[in-house]
């Protein structure tokens, strides 16, 4: 989850499904009982070994160094990503945030949809957008504490269908 939100990065979502998919046709294993062509995300590993230039087929432009830094963490045992499940939320965005590549966007998105940790509140344009024009550019997010997520994916659904 972490590789594919620094893809996500100034990228539309088709691009990045392109970006996500060609990863996997390149570098990750065949799904065993799964239509042909089907492909696992890369492991850590996989991708750790690849370098910047085997990764241009997948379209990861300046990303491609980021994507590799967090492999590398990740697989070499500088970052354990299974092992901040059992971190505070402090934790955990601290640790994602010493990933190259990795912003509080980032880092928000990882806590939310990797880790479920519902008080995560990632900002993008369309939360940003919505912020200003329906809130008067404030939006007291202390309001939700607890489950601020949630808030926000709905944000970013009224965003997306009311075009702001």
């Amino acid at each position: 989850m972490l590789v594919t939100f620094i893809i996500s990065q100034r990228k539309n979502i088709p691009a990045i499904k392109r970006s996500v998919e060609a990863l996997a046709a390149l570098f990750g294993r065949p799904v065993a009982g799964a239509p042909e062509g089907a492909f696992a995300f890369p492991s850590p590993e996989a991708l750790a070994a690849q370098s910047i230039d085997s990764l241009a087929p997948c379209s990861l432009g300046y990303r491609a160094p980021y994507v590799l830094a967090a492999a590398r963490m990740a697989g070499g045992g500088e970052i354990d990503l299974a092992g901040l499940e059992s971190a505070g939320d402090e934790e955990l965005f601290s640790a994602l945030l010493t990933v190259p590549g990795v912003g509080t966007k980032v880092a928000s998105c990882v806590m939310l949809f990797g880790y479920h940790r519902l008080d995560a509140f990632p900002r993008d344009t369309w939360i940003n957008r919505t912020i200003d024009c329906q809130y008067g550019g404030c939006f007291e997010e202390e309001r939700y504490r607890g489950f601020r997520g949630v808030i926000q994916q709905y944000m970013f659904y009224y965003a997306r269908t009311n075009k702001g």
